[in-house]
Order: structure tokens, then sequence, then C-alpha cells
């Protein structure tokens, strides 16, 4: 059985490492790009009528890479925006502040008990497990929703 709260706990603290990736995708794509995209000629040698093959396979391993980078780039992406909405749908403030402050901030509990403004750290802990399950039954259900679409249009 699926633990949907260690689920949400860890989708909530991969999104600095998400935005991070996507950061290094783009600059790969972008060393790729410059890599193969137009050049200066260079000179033409006429003492031969004919291409090297090994030419060609090089361009379409290079454009395959860039095509899966940009679809890696476009999935992440994806799903960081998704985790993002399902956080900002939260409609506590407080809660959503606590999620941003915990998993993506990474603040001491005490700092957190001050945005939120409550007095214990225990309470932080349970007004946690209030964030973290709404989030996780926005985020699911979500998924469930979109899965059930997929299924009645196949």
């Amino acid at each position: 059985m699926v633990d949907y709260f260690k689920e949400a706990e860890n989708l909530l603290y991969s999104v600095p490492k998400k935005e991070e990736a996507i950061k290094q995708m783009t600059r790969r794509k972008e060393r790729l790009l410059k890599r193969i995209g137009p050049s200066v000629p260079r000179g033409t040698d006429f003492s031969r009528s004919y291409t090297k093959a090994s030419f060609y396979g090089e361009a379409i391993n290079e454009v395959c890479a860039l095509a899966e980078l940009i679809s890696s780039i476009e999935n992440a992406a994806a799903e960081l925006a998704e985790i993002k909405a399902c956080v900002d749908a939260i409609t506590d403030e407080k809660l959503r502040t606590l999620l941003k402050c915990w998993y993506w901030g990474r603040l001491s509990k005490e700092k957190i008990a001050e945005k939120i403004d409550v007095w214990s750290v225990t309470t932080v802990y349970t007004k946690r497990n209030e964030a973290v399950s709404a989030f996780a039954l926005l985020y699911y259900g979500k998924r469930v929703e979109m899965e059930q679409k997929r299924k009645r249009k196949n």
C-alpha cells in the first residue's frame, strides 16, 4: 500500500532539486545548440564528391539527444508546475507558508513558528502534518482524476 503522506513529503522535498535540475538541463541544451547549430562553412574539399556517412550519423545522434533533453526539461517543468499549483491551491495561507518554509526554504522550526504565528514547535509539527495531508489530497486526487479522464478517452 502506498504511503501518500511520505510520498507527498518526498515530492515537496524534491522541488529545489527539480528546479536545479531544470537549470542544469537548460544549460546543457544551450551548450548542445551552440555545438550543433549553424557554423561558419569550412573550406570545401573538391577532391571528394561525397560526404562521410559518420557525419550524418553524428548529426542524427545530436539532434536525438537535443530532442530527448527538451522533452526531459518539459516533463520536469510540468511536474514542478503541478506540485507548485497544488501547494498554491491550499486555501489556508499559514499552511502554504509552512510547506514552502519547511520543504523549500529549509528554515528552522522556530523561524517557521514565527512566520505562521504559532507559539510552540509542537504546533508547527501538527500544522505540518495538516499541510502535507492537504497537499497529498490535492496532488494525488488530481492525478487520479487525470488518470480517469485518460481511461475514458481510450
